[in-house]
């Protein structure tokens, strides 16, 4: 059953209830059925490759400019440096142990545009020697909720995906520059991605949160990531509820709100006692939603168990691990990560 036909279903039940309202309603319904999480349609499980560092030819630049030209070399490399899942203005551009960029643009010739201007050196240097790799990473949906696992499948080993933000200042203190070349053991929070907000180079992905695997990534490491997310919204008026959720749980949600606000709209010059009592029909509605919860709640049970034990198909159980950035040492248990 689509968004509009469960609308329009409300609008028969709830005297002078406007469509347009019944359909906000119905959205907000499907919201607070999503925000109770452990759903099946919440988890996701993807991959990605971070590629090797590219750093063939040089490079001219100017103080203040955020173009970068390559000689070239360089700007052959460039032309074929793309790759699916790793677009060239999806990874990240730094000179020596300098500042780290963001590639937001390549005119398909020889000159790169950054994220911001550079202000690695006062002078207009050329034949400089830089790196082009990709330490950081969007999330694969935009209502990312959390990492729940990740792999690294070269190197057969997982990753700490539990650091927070005080993980991060820990690690920024440690490495500031980022000096540490090697497999990455950490998933690190770096902030929503606004990679050319307001520009014709806007990111594909503004909006979604970024990561950074650290230590940074020089050579190709295929992952294979576990995550949870909000899950599908009911955007488009064709839009239908996923598996296990079904239409009278979301519709019996929405109908407790519609008749709340029918009782609230109440003329107060009507007689004490005058036409329906919406607040009983509102508590008829509400029983239903819990009865209805528990049913999918049960029949989505097993989509859920065999999600997490996709988790142990490629050795032993997602653990749960720290990362202590002043020692590099990352700690492993055996606690699956799929709560």
């Amino acid at each position: 059953m689509s968004l509009v036909t469960m609308a329009q279903e409300m609008t028969g039940r709830v005297p002078n209830l406007d469509i347009d309202l019944a359909i906000t309603m119905v959205r907000e319904a499907w919201k607070s059925v999503r925000k109770l999480r452990g759903w099946s349609f919440q988890l996701g499980q993807g991959g990605f490759a971070a590629p090797s560092k590219y750093g063939a030819g040089t490079v001219s630049a100017t103080y203040g400019s955020d173009q970068i030209v390559g000689d070239a070399t360089a700007s052959a490399g460039w032309a074929t440096l793309s790759q699916f899942g790793s677009l060239i203005t999806q990874r990240q551009f730094r000179i020596g142990g300098g500042t780290i960029y963001d590639i937001i643009a390549f005119d398909g010739v020889s000159t790169l545009t950054l994220d911001r201007p550079l202000i690695d050196y006062e002078a207009n240097p050329t034949g400089l020697p830089y790196i082009i790799y990709q330490p950081y990473y969007p999330t694969p949906q935009k209502e990312f909720i959390r990492w729940l696992a990740i792999r690294d499948m070269t190197n057969v080993r997982w990753l700490n995906v539990n650091a927070d933000y005080d993980s991060r200042r820990a690690t920024d203190m440690a490495d500031p520059q980022r000096q540490i070349y090697t497999p990455p053991l950490v998933v690190l929070p770096l902030g929503i991605d606004t990679r050319g907000q307001g520009t014709a180079n806007a990111s594909s992905t503004l909006g979604y949160m970024r990561y950074e695997l650290y230590p940074q990534p020089s050579s190709q490491i295929v992952y294979q990531d576990w995550y949870m997310w909000e899950g599908p919204g009911l955007v488009n008026d064709a839009d239908e509820l996923p598996r296990p959720i079904t239409e009278l749980l979301v519709k019996s949600k929405a109908l407790v709100d519609a008749y709340g606000n029918a009782e609230g709209n109440k003329d107060p010059a009507n007689p004490r006692g005058a036409g329906a009592d919406f607040r009983f029909l509102a508590g008829q509605y509400g029983a239903i939603y819990k009865d209805e919860l528990q049913s999918c709640r049960v029949n989505d049970r097993e989509s859920v168990s065999m999600f997490g034990a996709t988790m142990t198909r490629v050795g032993s159980p997602a653990p749960f691990s720290t990362w202590n950035p002043a020692t590099g040492v990352l700690s492993v248990s055996n606690l699956a990560q799929t709560s």
